[in-house]
């Protein structure tokens, strides 16, 4: 299988399709995707070789002391990292481009439409984001904890009840969530991230104007809020804004799409596969807060 930079030389597409697509999909996924948003900074590319990656999760130790006179009573913690390596998943979407539009195109000189290779890219990266946001299992039953999941996992929430429809309880539940990050001495700015039906509330005036919910929101939380199909209803997700060192995304190969003409069995069409290789790496769940309740 070859990678789309040989599009247009040993393949059916032509060489402006090979040029046009790659920029489609960097700007589909740019646009319609935010898991990488909330990552920020924090990516690390690692071998395209790799299989698996290590990592040691952070473990809290006690308060420093302080003493009258150097170098002072000793103040030390036994710490035994917990060492974890998790594989590193393929994210994942094919598509066939039938052998008749391949020689149309070659008859015509007309391009091929790949807007197919769009919707693909759109697919993927909704798993994507689905991943990196909340985590995914799969179907070997292999576990991969996203930001929500771990901060579940973790004890990190604020499982009391929130209705959101009743729009003063966005102040309660956002101010309740703050708390706790600063119980784990996490201050702002943060990000939020929440699904379509809170973002509705969000839109509701404070007090019937001129500011609305969302305003008040991030006027409190001094960072972001982010929109994503990934959350579920009557969730959401309060998370440090310049993570880095709390969590990242290590990549082994990045959003692509390779392309193979199928043999006269298969049926001469084109295959194309559009995918990714990552894992979200958590080193410190104490960044995160899931607000799981707000419905």
């Amino acid at each position: 299988m070859k990678a789309l930079r040989f599009a247009g030389r040993d393949e059916p597409l032509q060489a402006e399709q090979g040029a046009y697509v790659l920029p489609s999909m960097v700007d589909i996924a740019r646009r319609e995707f935010i898991g990488r948003k909330l990552f920020g900074t924090a990516v690390q590319f690692v071998p395209e070789g790799t299989q698996t990656y290590s990592f040691d999760v952070l473990t809290e130790v006690s308060n420093a002391r302080i003493d009258p006179k150097y170098p002072g009573a000793e103040n030390l913690d036994l710490t035994s990292a917990d060492r974890t390596s998790l594989n590193i998943p393929t994210l994942h979407k094919e598509t066939v481009i039938p052998k008749a539009d391949l020689d149309a195109s070659r008859m015509t000189g007309a391009p091929l439409d790949t807007a197919v290779i769009d919707s693909l890219t759109y697919k993927v990266g909704l798993l994507e984001d689905t991943m990196l946001l909340i985590g995914t299992a799969l179907t070997n039953g292999y576990v991969v904890n996203g930001l929500y999941n771990e901060a579940v996992a973790s004890g990190n929430k604020d499982e009391t009840n929130y209705d959101w429809a009743t729009v003063a309880h966005i102040i309660t539940s956002i101010n309740a969530a703050i708390t706790l990050l600063k119980a784990d001495h996490i201050f702002g700015p943060y990000d939020l991230t929440i699904g379509a039906e809170a973002a509705g509330y969000l839109s509701v005036l404070v007090n019937d104007g001129p500011a609305t919910y969302g305003e008040w929101v991030q006027k409190r939380i001094g960072g972001q809020i982010f929109e994503t199909e990934a959350m579920a209803t009557g969730t959401a997700l309060l998370s440090k804004a310049n993570n880095v060192g709390a969590y990242k995304y290590v990549i082994a190969e990045d959003l692509r799409v390779k392309t193979e003409l199928q043999s006269v069995r298969e049926g001469e069409g084109l295959f194309a596969k559009v995918y990714v290789r990552g894992l979200p790496v958590i080193y410190d769940a104490n960044a995160l807060c899931a607000i799981t309740d707000i419905s």
